[in-house]
């Protein structure tokens, strides 16, 4: 049994900015990525980054709340022992892959190919 959890990445699917006195700046990039742990929070994840501040505190949720609006993607490579690679997806081969404790709504994944929601 292969399990999936920690060595993940994180990144949001769009430039997320955050808004001061009328002021833009840009706080996360789409391109930037970060190291995860899973199961985790995005909050707790940007967190241990660097990225956040303790949202606990002073008025750090509502300021920093942009960033809970943004879909983000949570990537992970592995491989699967044995496997035969000229096998399409109709094969007698069976994988089941168990996804504990993702509590919103997601779509799932591999190799570009939509495997559920």
């Amino acid at each position: 049994m292969n399990f999936l959890s920690n060595e993940w990445t994180i990144y949001p699917n769009h430039d997320i900015y955050l808004s001061h006195n009328n002021v833009q700046r840009l706080l996360i990039s789409k391109n930037q990525k970060f190291n995860a742990c899973v199961p985790g929070l995005v909050h707790s994840i940007l967190e241990s980054n660097g990225v956040l501040p303790n949202l606990t505190k002073e008025t750090n949720d509502t300021k920093y709340r942009d960033i809970f609006q943004c879909d983000w993607t949570f990537e992970n490579e592995f491989s699967v022992p044995d496997f035969d690679s000229t096998a399409d997806i109709n094969s007698d081969d069976t994988f089941i892959l168990v996804m504990n404790k993702v509590e919103l709504v997601c779509d799932v994944f591999i190799n570009d190919y939509k495997i559920g929601s």
